[in-house]
């Protein structure tokens, strides 16, 4: 089983897609007896290769959002210690951080 072949989600195997299906259209029949197997194969392993390069990217995104994260959460302690004595500051929880790494807000904007 694979993924919907559709060429503008999978721009590295486009050319892989292009003939499994035109295979797949000239030999309506034997696509059933092994006919376009080859091109499947290679399909799988393009997949498989896209596959891993997403994931490597994605990964290295999530170690930059987790370090963005770290860096908040010890501004907004930084900040909570400070203005501890003032008792009109709300706390900062972890939806306000969150929207600060998404929406690249300053902390300190964020402050009640």
């Amino acid at each position: 089983m694979h993924p919907p072949l559709t060429l503008h989600r999978h721009p590295m195997c486009a050319e892989i897609i292009e003939l499994f299906q035109k295979c797949h259209n000239e030999h309506p029949y034997g696509k059933f007896f092994g006919e376009c197997t080859d091109l499947k194969i290679k399909l799988d392993k393009c997949f498989r290769q896209e596959k891993a390069v997403k994931r490597k990217a994605n990964f290295e995104e999530s170690k930059k959002l987790k370090e963005r994260l770290q860096a908040y959460r010890k501004e907004a302690a930084a900040a909570e210690t400070e203005n501890s004595l003032d008792s009109s500051m709300c706390p900062l929880n972890i939806l306000v951080i969150l929207k600060a790494l998404f929406y690249n807000v300053n902390l300190s904007d964020e402050i009640c």
